[in-house]
């Protein structure tokens, strides 16, 4: 059995650094910088509200039969 050397010591938790966020890549002091958290909390209040928009039907597939 070979010992491996992880920086979250065998957690099992992605690892990640602290200075970028995981959702865009981009440098960020805390986990999910400010423009990433306000998207994602816009986007759940608006499928909350109901305003959320429709999925596009994949292309080639027809909704008629």
């Amino acid at each position: 059995m070979t010992a491996y050397k992880t920086r979250n010591a065998g957690s099992g938790a992605p690892d990640v650094s602290p200075e970028v966020c995981p959702t865009c890549g981009q440098p960020s002091e805390k986990g999910i910088c400010a423009a990433c958290a306000d998207k994602i909390r816009a986007e759940a209040l608006a499928v909350t509200v109901g305003e959320a928009p429709k999925a596009r039907p994949k292309p080639g597939r027809s909704r008629a039969k």
